[in-house]
C-alpha cells in the first residue's frame, strides 16, 4: 500500500524534538544505520526503501515497504536522501551504568554527540548528557552515530542526579588544557569523564565537582581539539589498562 500524506507528514515533523517526545518514535536513515537497527533489540515499526534499495534489501522482511524517490525526498531529514529510512520507538532508558561513563556537558552539534556515542560504543562506556544538550535521536544524531545509538542507548541526567545514583568511591575527571598530562594521571576503576559544550567548555559548577582535571599532551600549536576527537584519546587513554584487544 503506498505510503499516504498524512505519514509523510509525520516523519517529516519527527525533525523536531518535541514531536519526537510527544510520539516516542525516531527516524533511522541510511543502509548500515537501518541494518543496525533491524539487528538492535529496539522496536521497528517500518522501513521504507526506494526501488534500488528494495531490491537491495529484499531479505529485510516484511515491514519493509516500497516509495518513490519523490516521497522519499519528503520524508528524509538529510539533505541527500537515502534509498532506506526507517521509524522506531524510543526504548525507554536503562537504569544501569557502566564502570566508565561519558558525561556530555551541553554538546550542541548533532554530528559531536553522534561521534562521542560511537565512541563510548567502541570503548563500551555508558554516555549521559547533561540537560541542554542536543537531542540524542535527532536524525542527524543517530546518522552519525552509525548504529552505536542503539546498544549504547544514552540517558539524560543533571550531574547532581546522576551523582546520586553512583557509587561513592567514583571519581570525576574533567578535562582541560592545563589539567594533568594523561599519561601521569593515575586511572581509578570507576570514573566520569566529562566532555564540555564545543563554545565553552565544562561549566564551572561541574567541574568544581570534578576531582581530577586531565590534559591530552601535543607537541603542536593549534589552540584545541574538536571534542570528539579530544573524547576517544581520553577514553583510549582512560581504558587503556583493562582493554581486551579484539
Amino acid at each position: 500500500m503506498p505510503i499516504s500524506k498524512a505519514q509523510i507528514k509525520e516523519i517529516s515533523a519527527l525533525n523536531r524534538r518535541k514531536t519526537r517526545e510527544e510520539l516516542g518514535l525516531f527516524v533511522a536513515e541510511g543502509e548500515k544505520v537501518v541494518e543496525e537497527l533491524i539487528h538492535s533489540n529496539l522496536e521497528v515499526i517500518s522501513i521504507w526503501a526506494t526501488e534500488e534499495g528494495f531490491e537491495k534489501r529484499a531479505a529485510w522482511g516484511p515491514k519493509m515497504e516500497k516509495v518513490s524517490s519523490n516521497d522519499m525526498e519528503r520524508m528524509t531529514h538529510l539533505s541527500s536522501p537515502s534509498p532506506f529510512l526507517a521509524l522506531a520507538r524510543i526504548p525507554s532508558p536503562e537504569k544501569t551504568f557502566k564502570n566508565r561513563i561519558l558525561f556530555l556537558d551541553r554538546i550542541q552539534d548533532p554530528g559531536n554527540m553522534g561521534a562521542l556515542i560511537r565512541i563510548a560504543d567502541w570503548f563500551g562506556w555508558s554516555v549521559v548528557a547533561q540537560p541542554g544538550s542536543v537531542d540524542f535521536w535527532n536524525p542527524k544524531v543517530v546518522m552519525a552515530s552509525m548504529g552505536s545509538i542503539f546498544r549504547v542507548q544514552p540517558q539524560e541526567r543533571t550531574h547532581e542526579n546522576l551523582d546520586k545514583e553512583l557509587p561513592a568511591e567514583t571519581s570525576w575527571i574533567g578535562t582541560d588544557m592545563k589539567g594533568t598530562m594523561l599519561q601521569h594521571f593515575e586511572i581509578p576503576e570507576k570514573l566520569v569523564l566529562v566532555m564540555g559544550s564545543e563554545a565553552q567548555g565544562m561549566s564551572a559548577e561541574i567541574e568544581n565537582r570534578c576531582q581530577n582535571i586531565v590534559s591530552i599532551p601535543g607537541g603542536g600549536n593549534t589552540e584545541s581539539l574538536n571534542v570528539a576527537v579530544a573524547a576517544g584519546i581520553l577514553c583510549y587513554g582512560l581504558t587503556s589498562q583493562t582493554l581486551h584487544y579484539r
